[in-house]
């Protein structure tokens, strides 16, 4: 959801707009959508892959939406939980760490009571570093913003060149 004022009224307003202009707005989302996760992806830290491997775009053409970045389902977004961390960045703060004592899970001296450990349990402070974001998926991408602003000017500019003259012909 856009924090934008007006944007659900200017989204109905596209709605309603012809479906060839619809056509032309998702025709020029697809052109863009791949261009954009290929910059994406060589923004993306590189280790495995599977952050490079988990971007990908979807335009959603009944709202008029270009989706690019870590999308998919539920269970795919959970594997790939840190590639959030990396994007976004994380502060440094302090955790509580509770792991089976060292070989004791190989004795079975760990139980499980009640969703709590019982038997040889090891509990210690942690440090985390902080991590600045790295931005691929959030960053500016200001060329290609600016380029499809571009041609979805063009896009609504024949489209209310042809209302207008509709318009013009009807009162006559």
């Amino acid at each position: 959801m856009s924090r934008v004022k007006g944007v659900p009224r200017i989204r109905s307003l596209l709605r309603r707009l012809p479906d060839t202009t619809q056509a032309g707005i998702v025709a020029e989302f697809n052109r863009a959508g791949p261009e954009i996760a290929t910059v994406m992806r060589g923004r993306a830290p590189f280790r495995t892959g599977a952050t490079q491997a988990g971007i990908s775009w979807r335009v959603q053409p009944g709202q008029m939406r270009l989706l690019v970045g870590l999308i998919s389902t539920p269970k795919g977004r959970a594997k790939l939980f840190y590639a959030r961390i990396q994007d976004l960045g994380r502060k440094a703060q302090v955790v509580t760490v509770t792991r089976a004592a060292r070989g004791a899970r190989a004795l079975g001296a760990v139980s499980i009571s009640g969703g709590r450990k019982v038997g040889a349990v090891s509990t210690y402070a942690m440090n985390v570093r902080a991590m600045p974001g790295k931005h691929f998926i959030t960053g500016s991408y200001r060329v290609f913003r600016q380029r499809i602003t571009a041609n979805l000017k063009a896009i609504y500019a024949r489209a209310l060149a042809t209302a207008a003259a509709a318009a013009g012909s009807a009162d006559a």
